[in-house]
């Protein structure tokens, strides 16, 4: 692999085309990682200097999604109450998702026709796209006062799921797919839940409760011990376990927790008895404790 920082003269007068696919490789991997600052460097001012175009006119949107968007997205700043009115996430991503549309229409031409360059464009695009809907999703979500629309959240992160599953197919994309799948997921998962919850259905509540934690665990724990190295000596990628988006839906799965524990009460103290467990102080140590 080159380096970039030393052999600038090799990035421009060689081989763009896999110099930059170099640089972007390594560029996908800070991000699968949430190491938001070490993706923007590498494709930082600098380093598009040293590139010809139309290969620098696509690290550029790659800068921003990495830390105008991704980190942003990810940290759920954006939810904050001095900034929940506002759209610049929002605006950030539709930026991006327009100025790929014009550099995908460069690599149209023949000279730099490249597929694997062309399917990744695509695919940014799409991303752009779902997180534009995830980020009006969360922010719904946190400013409502009354019952969520628990059907359309559900048909919408549905759809959502569908297109993560069968159109992400770039080899970049294979650890971000799993992000977006678990995150997309588990939320589906708990609103689910919810709208169960709403109609006591005791039997699907559990089953769909069960599958949530079962997959934000699997999730963590890619997180917690990851097999390369390089990946474990840096702490910084378990700081989306412990605030942001990650924090977020385990803090919504114990809330669900709790929930689930007031509306079947009778039914979990019941099985409890029937083995000699102790359900207020099963209750006592849920995040919510509703007084029974």
């Amino acid at each position: 692999m080159f380096d970039f920082f030393r052999t600038k003269k090799i990035v421009t007068i060689e081989d763009p085309a896999t110099a930059v696919k170099d640089i972007i490789i390594e560029y996908f991997r800070y991000l699968e990682w949430f190491r938001f600052t070490k993706a923007r460097d590498c494709t930082s001012k600098s380093v598009r200097s040293n590139i010809p175009e139309p290969w620098s006119n696509l690290l550029a949107p790659l800068h921003f999604f990495a830390w105008s968007g991704e980190s942003t997205y990810y940290s759920l700043s954006y939810l904050e109450q001095s900034k929940i009115k506002r759209g610049n996430l929002t605006t950030i991503y539709s930026r991006i998702l327009s100025d790929l549309n014009i550099v995908a229409r460069a690599f149209q031409v023949d000279e730099y026709k490249d597929e694997w360059y062309s399917n990744l464009i695509l695919q940014l695009g799409l991303l752009s796209s779902i997180r534009c809907l995830m980020i009006e999703l969360y922010r719904g979500l946190a400013t409502t006062r009354i019952k969520p629309p628990y059907d359309e959240q559900i048909d919408a992160l549905t759809n959502i799921l569908t297109q993560v599953d069968n159109e992400f197919t770039h080899p970049c994309f294979t650890m971000i797919q799993l992000n977006i799948h678990t995150e997309v997921s588990v939320l589906l998962g708990l609103l689910t839940t919810n709208s169960y919850l709403g109609n006591f259905d005791f039997k699907e509540s559990i089953f769909s409760m069960h599958e949530c934690k079962l997959e934000l665990s699997t999730w963590k724990n890619v997180y917690e011990n990851p097999t390369d190295s390089s990946v474990t000596k840096d702490p910084t990628r378990l700081k989306v376990l412990k605030s942001g988006l990650y924090f977020w839906l385990d803090i919504f799965m114990q809330v669900t927790v709790s929930k689930m524990a007031l509306y079947f009460h009778n039914i979990f103290a019941k099985k409890e008895a029937l083995f000699g467990g102790n359900m207020k102080q099963i209750t006592s140590n849920l995040s919510i404790n509703y007084p029974f």
